[in-house]
C-alpha cells in the first residue's frame, strides 16, 4: 500500500455538527479531491445524544496554538503578516 493515495494536495474537507433539539445532533461532511475523486464524498448521520454523555471539544494538537495560554499566529498568518 505504499503507492496508494488517499488524497491530494487539492483535498477540501468540511464538517458540519448541528444540534437539531435538546437530544439530537445531526452531523455531516463533505470531502472534495477532484484529483481523487469523480465527485464530492458526502456523508450524513444522526445521533440521539443520551443523558450519560459528556461532549467535549477536541481540537488538533497540531493546531494548538493557545496550550499555555497565550496565543500565537499559525504559519499561514505569519506568511501574511511578514
Amino acid at each position: 500500500m505504499a503507492d496508494s493515495r488517499w488524497h491530494s494536495d487539492k483535498m477540501h474537507v468540511v464538517e458540519r455538527l448541528r444540534f437539531t433539539d435538546a437530544t439530537n445532533a445531526s452531523y455531516d461532511v463533505t470531502i472534495d479531491d477532484p484529483t481523487i475523486f469523480e465527485a464530492p464524498w458526502i456523508e450524513h448521520w444522526k445521533a440521539q445524544i443520551k443523558p450519560t454523555w459528556k461532549i467535549f471539544e477536541f481540537v488538533c494538537d497540531d493546531n494548538d496554538r493557545c496550550r499555555t495560554g497565550k496565543c500565537v499566529d499559525s504559519d499561514a498568518q505569519k506568511s501574511t503578516t511578514e
